[in-house]
């Protein structure tokens, strides 16, 4: 009888917990730029204030926003430049204070810390370029006006509005996405703890087949179309896969496959297409149940899909131990689950 889809998705559900709990404890340190898609092992602090200084979110003019209070188109105010500031540029120290009715400001760019005051009102706001008019009556760039207010605080990044040194910047168990990269980035993070990933391994089953690129197109063959699509769609998801190519419909030839894929210790997940059915070639279930599988679910009430199959294969914890360099419970960490194999029919898209 057929198992229902809510009891499938139900069994699938507690092989994946089980095998996240002992995988939590296989990370691997990645560099930043190859982080994406990738699990992250602990949370992430920050290790520094960003911005660590104030600086302008514009290209403009740092100025004392209290010192513009009364401008207007008929009663202007005019700035003397004192010099410019660009974003790396050591701090600039200036006079504050207001002379003949002359406010003093310093061209500032985009990313650049905002200058401090020697004497009079500091900078506290930045007037973007493009809100400045020329002032024709005196010496090219070293004066500009303003018709109006500017608001305190204007166009000025305080320091830590990004992020404070130890402000989490990533949840563990977060799916690194572009924007996490991004932000890792800003706060000089080059590389991160992650999760292994899954290894999949996938064999496309049928004597029919002809593996992509290989074989003479006119003898009676079709081309594999399963493996290629699921080597592609799952690799994009960010899986570790290793597509085995094709195998015929000799049990014997995939019983010994199989083995020998058990034996690594390497594989989280097998997949295979196809031999899944009742006919005479069917033979998956069948060297499964030989090599000590147990079969999970069998045939499962959706259409297309229909003869879909999942079983828990064997392992061998000693084995396995030594070859991933993991303790098998023995020293507190999850003992290793035994892979699963994902049968699934010829067409199931």
């Amino acid at each position: 009888m057929a198992t229902t889809y809510a009891k499938a998705l139900e069994s699938i559900r507690t092989l994946a917990q089980e095998r996240s709990a002992s995988r939590e404890h296989q990370l691997e340190l990645v560099p930043l730029n190859q982080a994406v898609g990738r699990i992250t092992a602990n949370n992430i602090y920050s290790p520094m204030t960003t911005p660590f200084f104030d600086t302008s979110a514009m290209d403009g003019f740092a100025v004392n926003s209290a010192a513009t209070t009364c401008a207007s188109e008929k009663n202007p105010v005019t700035l003397h430049v004192k010099g410019t500031m660009a974003a790396g540029d050591v701090s600039l120290t200036v006079t504050g204070e207001v002379r003949d009715s002359i406010v003093p400001c310093v061209e500032i760019m985009t990313g650049a810390r905002f200058p401090e005051t020697d004497g009079g009102p500091v900078f506290d706001a930045c007037i973007p370029l493009e809100q400045t008019l020329d002032v024709p009556e005196r010496a090219a760039n070293e004066y500009r006006k303003v018709v109006k207010p500017v608001v305190p605080g204007q166009h000025r990044r305080l320091a830590g509005s990004d992020f404070q040194r130890g402000e989490l910047v990533v949840t563990a168990g977060t799916v690194l996405q572009p924007q996490h990269i991004m932000a890792l980035a800003s706060v000089s993070i080059t590389e991160v703890e992650v999760r292994r990933k899954v290894r999949i391994g996938i064999w496309s089953t049928g004597s029919e087949l002809r593996s992509s690129g290989h074989g003479d197109l006119n003898r009676d063959k079709i081309s594999d179309v399963n493996g290629p699509y699921l080597e592609a769609t799952l690799r994009n998801e960010g899986y570790d896969i290793t597509f085995f190519g094709t195998i015929g419909d000799e049990p014997e030839v995939f019983a010994k496959a199989l083995r020998s894929r058990l034996a690594s210790g390497i594989f989280d997940v097998f997949i295979t297409t196809g031999a899944v059915s009742a006919g005479r070639f069917d033979f998956v279930r069948q060297v499964l149940e030989g090599v000590g599988s147990r079969i999970e679910f069998h045939k499962v009430a959706i259409r297309p899909g229909h003869p879909v199959l999942l079983a828990t294969l064997p392992t061998d914890d000693i084995n396995h131990m030594n070859r991933s360099g993991h303790d098998n419970g023995l020293n507190g960490s999850p003992k290793p689950k035994g892979p699963v194999l994902f049968g699934l029919p010829e067409k199931f898209d």
